[in-house]
């Protein structure tokens, strides 16, 4: 596993992290990796945070090595979705991040969106993190075109259940359109979820 630190002497505030597991997000946007990161001021804590969703990234990198594209998204949605999602405190600051999906016991679409965009960022799938008004999810790519990616909806699903890869197609509140719609490529119509047959 690389060292995710480049100076082990930074502080949370003045995160370095290798650009192998999170590119430019640990570094523009720790909020991603840190619930609430201006208060995670202890290296050490950060430091054991980072490691272990490395060590995660590093399974999942083995795991989906020789899958085909298809098989990789339905494994980030099924890997994701099976966190619960917070009914309880949606609008806390605490379960916003990839750190929250790792931590706790639950998260809210912030953490899965979040989760799921580092985890295809290491494995070879191309997507986007979006923002809608009240909600955040993917766009991801499949064989050149780019569909819904929303692993919250399959958390409020039972697996096996009619509607749990629903997410492949459609947001957890029906809203298929980001903020800024213009920095994203076009979406296809057709469900991801009908294209795989799932």
């Amino acid at each position: 596993m690389t060292d995710l630190y480049r100076n082990s002497d930074a502080y949370v505030n003045d995160l370095y992290v290798s650009d192998e597991y999170f590119g430019d997000y640990s570094i523009d946007h720790p909020e991603v990796i840190f619930k609430e990161y201006s208060i995670v001021d202890n290296k050490i804590i950060a430091y054991l945070g980072v490691r272990r969703i490395a060590r995660e990234i590093d399974i999942i990198q083995k795991e989906t090595k020789n899958m085909s594209d298809k098989d990789k998204i339905i494994y980030v949605y099924d890997y994701v979705s099976r966190k619960h999602y917070d009914y309880v405190f949606t609008g806390s600051m605490d379960n916003q991040s990839i750190y929250s999906f790792y931590s706790t016991s639950s998260t809210v679409c912030a953490g899965f969106a979040k989760t799921s965009q580092v985890i295809f960022q290491n494995i070879g799938i191309n997507s986007y993190l979006v923002h809608g008004s009240n909600h955040m999810w993917n766009y991801v790519e499949y064989e050149g075109k780019f569909y819904v990616f929303d692993a919250t909806v399959g958390a409020c699903q039972r697996k096996g259940s009619p509607a749990f890869y629903e997410g492949l197609g459609r947001t957890t509140i029906g809203e298929t359109t980001g903020l800024h719609e213009e920095l994203y490529p076009p979406i296809e119509e057709t469900a991801l979820q009908d294209v795989f047959g799932i």
